[in-house]
């Protein structure tokens, strides 16, 4: 039985965000210009040297994963959760990919000289995590 969430301002405001972070990204992901999600999976093609089809395939069924997400969870500000289950396990999917990502394209590829640039902290890369954390939390509310 499914329950009805509870109405707030801040919600509102973190679904449209949210949902349009990931609408934009998705779309941005399959043109191939590619989002931050496709800077991880880039990490993990020359990792593990993957033929360039198989990157293809992993970018577009990421974008288009990314884009679904995106267009239910604005949805649900008008319908509710529509999708149930499936939107749950949508959003699982894409939780698991941008902690993945983050892991991938923060914490593998950067030394503690890139960190500390110039003896100084790099602030755009604390920047740049804390704005991806803050959409990985709000992944969480809205699941």
């Amino acid at each position: 039985m499914a329950t009805k969430k509870e109405f707030s301002v801040g919600r509102l405001f973190l679904q449209i965000a949210l949902g349009t972070l990931l609408i934009v990204g998705g779309i941005w992901a399959i043109t191939g210009n590619g989002d931050f999600g496709i800077t991880a999976l880039k990490n993990i093609k020359s990792l593990l040297n993957l033929p360039d089809l198989v990157y293809t395939i992993l970018k577009i069924s990421y974008g288009v994963i990314e884009l679904i997400v995106g267009v239910f969870v604005v949805i649900e500000i008008f319908a509710g959760d529509i999708l149930a289950t499936f939107g749950k396990i949508l959003k699982i999917i894409i939780i698991v990919i941008w902690i993945a990502s983050i892991v991938l394209a923060f914490l593998l590829p950067k030394s503690p000289c890139f960190i500390l640039q110039n003896s100084r902290l790099n602030l755009n890369y604390f920047y740049d995590l804390a704005l991806h954390l803050c959409a990985l939390g709000g992944l969480f509310v809205l699941l």
